[in-house]
């Protein structure tokens, strides 16, 4: 069973609450923002996700690889936060890849919650050597390939996703992808999700690039 919940004009609108001109037909939402109103009780009227790392943020990530994880949470290839069960199971094709598309088009969070920021070199040097690879420099993946972008999402959400995916607890986890995070200690796990959580927001990096030279003061 699907839940309908109530949702702000300003999940469609770049202008809350702005009325149309009279006597012309209000503009319609696009399908796949009406299909995410069952989810704003969870990932929020932005697709922000929560600032605890319960649910994630949405907004921004790739089309393809939003599709793959849809279809791996309606073939039970990928747990579910319980009570997220019925919205995401019951979507047909073309509803996933309306609502995929919407949550793509939209702008990721500008300042998601970060951790305490006291490893920064450390989790850069983990990010490159471990996963710059497939998500390149920027985290932002690749949206031909289907390599979710990393950016825009809370510290305590990638946390728990690192660790789930160095345990082998996400079943739709490439091998090699277990491979390069099962041997990160607990404090590298947390070092690599702080320094993600932080790009994007140049003032929350405090990490000076041993490559470039100093700045003159």
């Amino acid at each position: 069973m699907r839940c309908a919940l109530l949702f702000p004009s300003t999940l469609f609108s770049g202008q809350p609450g702005r009325a149309h001109e009279p006597g012309t037909q209000p503009a319609q939402p696009p399908r796949g923002a009406l299909l995410f109103a069952s989810c704003t009780g969870c990932h929020g009227g932005d697709a922000g996700g929560s600032r605890d790392g319960t649910i994630p943020a949405l907004a921004g990530q790739h089309y393809r690889y939003l599709i793959k994880q849809l279809l791996d949470f309606a073939d039970s290839e990928r747990p579910m936060t319980p009570g997220a069960q019925h919205p995401a199971i019951d979507l047909k094709a073309d509803e996933r890849e309306q609502l995929s598309s919407f949550l793509a088009s939209l702008a990721p969070i500008e300042r998601p919650r970060t951790g305490d920021g006291k490893a920064m070199a450390r989790g850069r040097e983990l990010y490159r050597a471990a996963c710059k690879a497939c998500h390149l420099e920027t985290a932002l993946g690749s949206a031909d390939l289907g390599v979710p972008s990393l950016r825009g999402q809370h510290y305590p959400y990638l946390l728990r996703q690192i660790r789930d995916i160095a345990r082998a607890h996400r079943f739709n986890t490439p091998a090699d992808l277990i491979l390069l995070t099962e041997g990160m200690s607990p404090q590298e796990i947390a070092a690599v999700a702080d320094y993600l959580s932080r790009l994007g927001c140049p003032d929350l990096i405090l990490v000076r690039d041993q490559r470039a030279p100093a700045e003159s003061t």
